[in-house]
């Protein structure tokens, strides 16, 4: 067994995204008397998806941009939303031109600098390359911390917290049964949903999954391209009447089959500079997608569209951990913000920093004097369980490697994503036996480290526990 250490704090932010960030932030502005621990797998001004560059903000959404919504939920958040703005403006955020589709550009990546460096200036504790692999709880059932790895010392790190907020972002690589209509079984292992699920919280409106706007040759997002699109046609050469990422995404998913497709994105109209600035944006958020553009003759052509795999997203549905107005999911303990929270549609980049704040003033107020530890029996089998691949592959020798593991899983999810025709109880029942057969052969995941660790927990569903 890998050696574990111990930290105890008050609060445990699990994500250093825009909504964790934001908490700790208010954490420590507004409560500096609690010790608080910001974990991640990435450095903090690189993780989650404000650091690509291409996010846009609505600096004055109004209260309908978030219906439907849950009852309660939504007013909190509406409200939050200036004094939020103010801040960022405070921190130095520097606010852009005007996009297509409404909004204006904000500089993710410096934006994401910017919160870091803040964080960093207070007394927050900020760890990276961690994976969190599950919650830890009391004999009350209390959420009471969290049991993480690290990377590059091979270490386990047992974290003690009066109370924990998920903010991991949306969860992607989702493969339950008929992908997406079970999602529960389906949850890649150490996303917040499947941590909260664990830990006996629920989900809410599961089914609401996002379908995002993606270049069909990497998967890599479409919004930075739409920047710098002429037009966008369909497979007859007919333009669209819009570039704007939302409304592609609806003429995309009102077109399930393909009929009028393929949808093209002309760039021809633009610079010879156009070409550079995009491969340089998305080399900062997708490299694979650059890497490919080496032998594309870029600026005579455009890049195909394609709707991509179910995403739990609740920045954009209401499907994710179901909370109340304090963002306090049914788990005893537990807080969730920002995309992994469901029950709020539209929040938007602004609405899921806001919702971090909002969860912070929300858990302070419940801090409870003594959660009590752990079973030291129980963080012992979760560290057991957790590292099953590493001590399987010294005393077993035999198995499957993460890698083989996630192409063969990206092989369903190719075959039996929905798109149409693959939405038929036939393809669902063949994408059920094909993961059940994968699930099976999890039960021999091997690992050499704590890095190929991590990208077993990434690619799987916990199976091989």
């Amino acid at each position: 067994m890998s050696p574990r250490e111990r930290l105890e704090c008050d609060v445990l932010i699990i994500g250093a995204g825009a909504a964790g960030c934001l908490a700790a932030l208010t954490l420590a502005r507004e409560a500096p008397g609690l010790t608080t621990v910001l974990i991640d797998r990435a450095r903090p001004s690189r993780s989650g998806s404000l650091a690509s560059g291409a996010e846009r903000l609505d600096p004055d959404p109004g209260r309908a941009d978030f219906t439907p919504a849950d009852e309660g939920l939504a007013e909190p958040l509406f409200d939050e939303l200036e004094p939020t703005l103010e801040l960022l403006r405070s921190l130095g955020l520097r606010i852009g031109e005007p996009l297509p589709g409404g909004g204006l550009r904000i500089p993710g990546e410096n934006l994401k600098g910017l919160l870091a460096r803040a964080v960093e200036s207070t007394d927050v504790r900020m760890l990276s390359d961690y994976f969190v692999g599950g919650l830890l709880t009391t004999n009350e059932s209390r959420v009471c911390g969290a049991l993480a790895f690290e990377v590059r010392q091979e270490r386990f790190l047992e974290l003690r917290a009066r109370a924990v907020l998920l903010a991991t972002g949306a969860v992607y690589g989702l493969h339950g049964d008929g992908l997406g209509s079970d999602f529960g079984p389906g949850s890649p292992y150490n996303s917040g949903a499947a941590l909260g699920l664990a830990a006996g919280a629920l989900l809410t409106h599961p089914n609401e999954l996002h379908r995002p706007l993606v270049l069909a040759d990497s998967r890599a997002p479409a919004r930075c391209l739409l920047e710098f699109a002429a037009a966008v046609v369909d497979g007859a050469g007919k333009s669209l009447e819009t570039t704007a990422e939302a409304e592609l995404r609806r003429l995309l998913a009102a077109d399930p089959t393909g009929e009028n497709g393929p949808y093209w994105v002309v760039l021809e109209d633009h610079s010879p500079e156009a070409p550079a600035e995009l491969q340089r944006r998305y080399l900062e958020c997708h490299p694979a997608a650059t890497l490919r553009w080496a032998a594309i003759d870029f600026p005579r052509r455009g890049l195909e569209l394609r709707l991509g795999a179910p995403v739990l997203d609740g920045g954009f549905t209401r499907a994710g951990l179901g909370v109340d107005a304090e963002r306090r999911t049914t788990a005893a303990g537990l807080w969730a913000a920002g995309s992994c929270a469901g029950g709020v549609t539209g929040k938007g980049l602004l609405g899921r920093m806001a919702e971090g704040r909002l969860a912070a003033r929300g858990l302070t107020g419940d801090l409870p004097d003594d959660t009590g530890p752990p079973e030291e029996a129980a963080v012992d089998a979760l560290q057991d369980f957790i590292g099953a691949p590493l001590t399987r592959l010294t005393r077993v020798g035999s198995g499957i490697r993460a890698r083989e593991y996630t192409e063969r899983l990206r092989r369903i999810m190719d075959d039996y994503a929905p798109d149409g025709a693959s939405s038929s109880t036939a393809r669902a029942t063949a994408a059920g036996e094909a993961l059940e057969e994968l699930d099976d052969a999890a039960e021999l995941l091997l690992a050499a480290s704590h890095l190929e660790l991590a990208r077993a927990l990434l690619s799987s569903s916990g199976s091989y526990r």
